[in-house]
């Protein structure tokens, strides 16, 4: 072989040989590379600005029909403000009702009150006497228990009376009847003195035995007639004693009925206060306001006339000079990720301007589960960043509006480039020895 070719041969091994020194320093740098250079991962997760303490909402627990709409979309109101009129016909027309029962109950109860107690008159409260000089009902509730007080008042007396009179009745047939028992004694003392000399007389067979016998006849019939008026006497006080009793029993059983519907009239008053008490409630809630000052948000009410369901939500209120947050929504694989305190990038994508400043948030709460969207049915976990407005180019802050979009960069700690690219690896063979 000439001298030329072995030349190129050791050329070609030289070039050959750096060629490959050159490749493995290369691989040997980049591994050493992988293994000490740190990156920083992130957890990428969308949402929206909001207000920290939340959009609010405005419902009714009884729902009605609109008589007077105040506000539009977009108008600013403040804490207190009228929103909505809800039509209160329905509600007046029960109040109503219920007050004038009420009114009746009141006026019977201070009725029976005074008929238990023995009163001479009713004692009516004050606040009843009142709305009797304004109200119509009330004033007929005052007069009716009244007439009734006056006319049970009567009727009692005039039974005492009646009884009373019976008794003085019995009592005069009583002295009349004992005055003829009286006369029978007399006679029966005269009688027998005579029938004593009769006999006398027919023993010595002066007069006859019919003339005995005549005697003794008629002192057998005075002898009867004296018992009669005996036990007529004795059925007459018996009939005295009734009287006297039916007449304590009037007042008696007068009182225990009293006293029976009073207690029911004291427990229909609770139910109608309790009734009364609610109805004046719902009265009030006719006139829905803003609980905070803010901006109307999703009025879904548009026409007078219109029905409100209970419960419906009738518009949203943004809160005004709350503080401004991001609302974000991170992947259930991604939540290991995630703690409080954890810095993130916020990137504002509704801002066009490419020289706006980095924005850097802070993680303030993570939900202690999952939420589901009834919606789309997607899971995720909710994550709040606080967030400071995004500064322009010339250093002046941009206002943050809620419900504009965000994306936001988590920062989750560093790795080596090596450990990146071995995870899939390692993961997969985690995987076949499980299996």
């Amino acid at each position: 072989m000439s001298p030329r070719f072995n030349a190129n041969d050791r050329s070609i091994r030289r070039h050959a040989l750096a060629g490959v020194f050159v490749v493995v320093g290369l691989l040997g740098g980049l591994a050493a590379w992988s293994a000490l250079a740190q990156i920083s991962g992130a957890v990428i997760a969308s949402g929206v600005v909001a207000v920290e303490s939340s959009a609010k909402k405005v419902q009714h627990p009884e729902g009605g029909v609109v008589a007077e709409l105040k506000v539009h979309d977009g108008d600013r109101v403040r804490a207190g403000d009228l929103l909505v009129r809800l039509d209160d016909t329905v509600l007046r027309a029960n109040l109503s009702i219920v007050t004038k029962s009420l009114d009746e109950l009141t006026a019977l109860e201070a009725r029976l009150t005074a008929e238990r107690d023995g009163a001479d008159a009713i004692r009516l409260p004050e606040a009843l006497l009142k709305r009797g000089q304004a109200n119509q009902d009330a004033e007929a509730s005052i007069k009716g228990q009244r007439t009734i007080f006056d006319s049970r008042r009567a009727a009692r007396v005039t039974a005492k009376t009646q009884l009373a009179e019976q008794i003085a009745q019995l009592e005069s047939g009583i002295e009349g009847v004992m005055a003829q028992r009286e006369a029978r004694d007399r006679e029966l003392v005269f009688i027998t003195d005579e029938l004593k000399g009769v006999r006398e007389l027919y023993a010595k067979n002066l007069v006859p035995i019919a003339r005995v016998s005549a005697l003794e006849r008629d002192r057998t019939r005075i002898e009867g007639e004296r018992g009669k008026l005996t036990a007529d006497i004795a059925a007459a006080r018996g009939s005295i004693a009734e009287k006297r009793i039916q007449i304590l029993r009037l007042d008696d059983d007068f009182r225990s009925e009293v006293v029976k519907e009073l207690a029911d009239t004291r427990n229909k008053i609770n139910e109608n206060v309790e009734r009364k008490t609610a109805a004046e409630d719902r009265l009030q809630r006719i006139e829905v306001r803003a609980p905070v000052s803010g901006l109307v948000h999703q009025l879904n009410v548009f026409t007078v006339g219109g029905v409100v369901a209970n419960g419906e939500t009738l518009l949203l209120i943004i809160p005004e000079n709350d503080t401004l947050i991001v609302d974000a929504q991170v992947e259930p694989q991604d939540i290991e990720h995630i703690h409080l305190g954890q810095k993130a990038t916020v990137h504002f994508s509704a801002f066009s301007d490419r020289n706006l400043k980095e924005t850097i948030g802070e993680v303030v709460i993570v939900s202690p589960d999952l939420i589901e969207d009834q919606a789309t049915r997607r899971r995720f976990y909710r994550v709040k960043l606080s967030v400071e407005p995004p500064v322009g180019a010339v250093g002046k802050p941009r206002t943050l509006v809620p419900g504009m979009p965000v994306e936001a960069f988590i920062t989750k700690g560093e790795r080596t480039v090596l450990a990146y690219l071995m995870k899939p690896l390692t993961d997969q063979i985690q995987r076949v020895f499980r299996e």
